[in-house]
C-alpha cells in the first residue's frame, strides 16, 4: 500500500514525521534479518560485546551490510498529546502473544528481535535523538482486544509484531480498536484479511485477502505429481486459522490438483471428534464439490487415515456413519 494509506496525524515535529517513519521502517527491516546474522556471530564476539557496540555505536560498523543505519542523534520530540509518556522517548508496541497458554512461546521471536534491534539502535543515540521505549503487547492468543486497549493509551505506534487473531484488533470500541484510536501500524506479519486489507499500516510483508502465493504448489506438484492430487489442508476452530485454510484450497484448486482423499477424511473426522453444525455443513460441501461417489469413496476409506481412541476396527467409519445418519450438534 502506498504511504498515502497511512494517517498522518501522529506527527514528530519540525517535519521530521516522514524520516522518522521512514528510519522505524527501516529497523523493522534491519531487526528481521539480523537475528540470523547475530546468531552465527554470537559465538566470536561473546567477550567483546559491549566493546563492539560502543564501536558501533560510533563508527561505521553502525550500518548493516551496505544498509545505514536509520539510527542516531538529533533534536526529534514527539508531540504531546501523542507521545503517551516523555515528549524525548518513541513509545513502540510490539504485539506478539508469546503467553498464550494454548501455543506457549507463540510470536516471541518477534518480542526478542525487537528487544535486540532497541538496544542497538538506543546505542547510537535512538530515533533522531529519540530513545525507543518498547511496550509489550501480549496479547496471549485469545485476549487481544487487553492488549489493544493497552496500546491505545500508551503507545506513539505499533511497529514489528503481529497477533495471530489480528482481526480482534477492530473491537469497534473507541479505547481498544486500531482505528478509532488512531493508531498506525509497521507489522511483522498479518493473518487475517481485516487486518491484511485494513489501512493505517505500511507492511514490509504484505498478505492481501485477495491473493495468495502459490508457486510452493506448483514445485511440490512438479516434483510429486501424485502426491498433489491428494492435498489435505489441515485448520483448527480460529476464524484466522479458517481464511488461511480458504486461500490454500483456493491455491490447490487455481493450479488444477486434486482436493480429495485427505480434506474429505479430516471433514469427517472433525465431524465425530468436534461434533457442530459447522462440520456437517463443511462434510456436505465436500460431497458437493468432490461429487457423492467421490465423497463417499473416500470417507469408507476413513480408517486408513485415523484410529479411533477405542482401537477397534472400523470404529471411526462406523462413528462417522452414525453421525450422518442421525446428526446431533452439540452447538444446536
Amino acid at each position: 500500500m502506498s504511504d498515502s494509506q497511512v494517517p498522518t496525524h501522529r506527527s514528530i515535529r519540525r517535519r521530521r514525521g516522514v524520516r522518522a517513519s521512514a528510519a522505524i521502517v527501516a529497523g523493522v527491516l534491519l531487526a528481521t534479518s539480523c537475528a540470523a546474522r547475530n546468531k552465527t556471530e554470537a559465538a566470536d564476539s561473546e567477550e567483546s560485546d559491549t566493546t563492539q557496540t560502543t564501536q558501533a555505536a560510533q563508527g561505521e560498523q553502525a550500518g548493516f551490510g551496505d544498509l545505514e543505519s536509520p539510527c542516531g542523534e538529533g533534536d526529534y520530540t514527539v508531540d504531546a498529546d501523542e507521545a503517551k509518556g516523555s515528549t524525548d522517548t518513541l513509545r513502540l508496541g510490539v504485539a506478539n502473544d508469546r503467553s498464550s497458554q494454548i501455543r506457549p512461546g507463540l510470536n516471541k521471536e518477534l518480542w526478542d528481535t525487537s528487544v535486540a534491534f532497541a538496544e542497538w539502535c538506543n546505542a547510537q543515540g535512538g530515533i533522531g535523538g529519540l530513545e525507543i521505549e518498547l511496550v509489550d503487547l501480549d496479547g496471549k492468543l485469545l485476549e487481544v482486544e487487553s492488549a489493544m486497549a493497552k496500546a491505545c493509551q500508551s503507545v506513539f505506534m505499533m511497529v514489528g509484531g503481529g497477533f495471530v487473531q489480528d482481526n480482534l484488533e477492530f473491537s469497534g470500541r473507541p479505547d481498544s480498536d486500531f482505528h478509532l484510536c488512531g493508531l498506525a501500524d509497521v507489522p511483522g506479519f498479518s493473518a487475517t484479511p481485516e487486518k491484511g486489507d485494513s489501512n493505517g499500516q505500511i507492511q514490509p510483508i504484505p498478505h492481501p485477502s485477495s491473493s495468495a502465493p502459490g508457486l510452493w504448489f506448483r514445485n511440490f506438484a512438479e516434483l510429486h505429481p501424485d502426491e498433489a492430487e491428494s492435498m489435505a489442508v489441515i485448520w483448527g476452530d480460529l476464524p484466522v486459522l479458517a481464511a488461511v485454510r480458504n486461500q490454500a484450497e483456493a491455491v490447490i484448486e487455481a493450479n488444477g490438483a486434486g482436493r480429495g482423499s485427505g480434506i474429505a477424511a479430516i471433514g469427517g473426522s472433525t465431524t465425530i471428534q468436534r461434533n457442530v453444525v459447522r462440520d456437517y455443513l463443511d462434510v456436505a460441501a465436500l460431497a458437493d464439490h468432490l461429487g457423492i461417489d467421490t465423497a463417499v469413496g473416500v470417507l469408507a476409506d476413513i480408517d486408513a487415515y485415523y484410529v479411533d481412541r477405542s482401537g477397534e476396527p472400523a470404529s471411526v467409519l462406523t462413528a462417522l456413519v452414525t453421525a450422518l445418519a442421525d446428526p446431533h450438534p452439540r452447538d444446536v
